[in-house]
């Protein structure tokens, strides 16, 4: 992705947890999270073992069991006699050892014969998991398990991590509701790359429209020859949007970024603005029906926002030439937004409907703004030296309406005041969101 313009994570992971959100949690149970490198069994690869008895065949060379390996994993409940590895003068170490732990909500799904290993011991151990019981503490669906002394030896170690088949690491917040806390080590590192571009858009869009004084994203690129006077516009139906879907405003991305990434990001709050908006006109609206895709109704019914001079329940949000977009309706209200920079013409319209992608040459002269089309011969444009509009913007949203890949590193995107930034850059990000969301399963 790019915008055209006129620490180790093991270690950031460890720091970031105790101060994160599972702290909270931990808070819960009375104790403080221990991370360990945990190794649950991989069901999908390995065959059902039934019989505690088998436990010692899981671990060799011609053993077909495969784990996974979990890095930082944090559990609680673990005491000091765990991680001192139960050290007796007369005895040495304990090799009957049984205890319990925590496993905290939204990370795995604990089984019996998982393994866990407490780094930095006085000697390396393995634990393995022998029962498993559910438990709620505070509403959370917390699991206590319980388990033994394995293996201290070596070989044995060495060798269960010769049976690993995926590497995945513990991230602090997830993004999007309901979502795994556990995420691969590749994926880790791709949302990784994905994020600071989704939060380079963010930060475009909040320096190009984001008014400090009123706290809300306005568009104030108009010029009104009628009065001599520059025109503002303040979307309300596209401010719910963004409250509603947390895109910009409460972002989850920017929660991930702070907690995961140590980003230092800027935070946006507004006030919720579904007193101004009810949802009859927020869900009709093109805004709307685009981001979720709403396949049932004609996306672009109601495609033109209807302009009204200043209301007094706006309280900030008022001035001379301050305008805003309450609903949606089928036809413009001859305000200059529509009139002087329409984003949802006919042409772009079909094209989503279609699912027709601008073609090649057109990606082509927008990016060099050539005198000459490239193609003249196959009929793909007219000759100018620039469109009015940016055709890979155009492209990702008619990708997402119809559900197909975008292409997140080829997206270009002008650092200037156009409507169709306005309009079009909280859907991309609530598209990419999605996207980025998805590569956490």
């Amino acid at each position: 992705m790019q915008i055209i313009k006129n620490q180790d994570i093991l270690k950031r992971q460890s720091s970031n947890y105790i101060k994160g959100e599972l702290s909270n949690v931990a808070m819960a149970i009375q104790n403080s999270p221990i991370l360990v490198d945990y190794y649950p069994i991989n069901v999908d690869l390995s065959p059902t073992l039934s019989g505690f008895k088998n436990v010692e065949d899981f671990i060799g060379p011609e053993s077909p069991v495969v784990y996974d390996h979990i890095e930082k994993f944090p559990m609680a409940g673990i005491d000091n006699l765990t991680t001192t590895a139960q050290f007796d003068e007369e005895l040495g170490f304990d090799e009957d050892l049984q205890s319990s732990g925590m496993i905290f909500p939204n990370t795995i799904v604990a089984k019996p014969y998982d393994l866990f290993m407490i780094p930095n011991g006085v000697v390396p151990a393995l634990y393995i998991v022998t029962n498993i019981i559910p438990t709620t503490v505070r509403s959370n669906p917390f699991v206590e398990i319980q388990f033994r002394l394995f293996s201290r030896d070596p070989e044995v170690i060495a060798q269960m991590k010769r049976q690993v088949r995926t590497e995945y690491v513990t991230t602090v917040t997830a993004i999007g509701p309901d979502k795994s806390l556990v995420i691969t080590k590749e994926n880790y590192f791709q949302i990784e790359d994905h994020i600071k571009s989704y939060l380079e858009i963010l930060d475009l869009y909040r320096t190009l429209f984001w008014d400090a004084q009123r706290s809300g994203f306005i568009f104030s690129s108009l010029y009104d020859e009628t009065t001599d006077s520059q025109i503002e516009y303040i979307d309300v139906v596209l401010w719910r949007l963004m409250f509603d879907f947390n895109i910009i405003i409460c972002d989850d991305v920017i929660t991930y970024g702070i907690n995961n990434l140590n980003m230092k990001i800027r935070r946006t709050y507004t006030s919720d603005p579904d007193k101004y908006v009810d949802d009859h006109n927020f869900k009709r609206s093109i805004l709307y029906r685009l981001l979720t895709r709403d396949h049932k109704n004609d996306f672009a019914e109601f495609k033109f926002p209807q302009s009204y001079s200043p209301d007094p329940r706006y309280g900030k949000y008022t001035g001379q030439n301050l305008y805003y977009f309450e609903f949606y309706d089928k036809q413009c209200d001859c305000n200059l937004m529509c009139t002087q920079m329409p984003v949802w013409d006919d042409e772009f319209v079909d094209r989503i409907r279609n699912n027709q992608p601008y073609e090649e040459c057109i990606l082509a002269l927008y990016l060099e703004k050539q005198q000459e089309s490239p193609c003249d011969d196959t009929g793909c444009g007219p000759k100018v030296t620039e469109y009015p509009f940016n055709p890979y913007l155009r492209n990702a949203i008619i990708a997402w309406y119809n559900g197909t890949r975008i292409d997140w590193e080829n997206l270009i995107i002008e650092d200037k005041k156009t409507s169709e930034n306005y309009f079009l850059l909280p859907i991309i990000l609530g598209a990419y969101k999605h996207y980025i969301g998805k590569l956490q399963k």
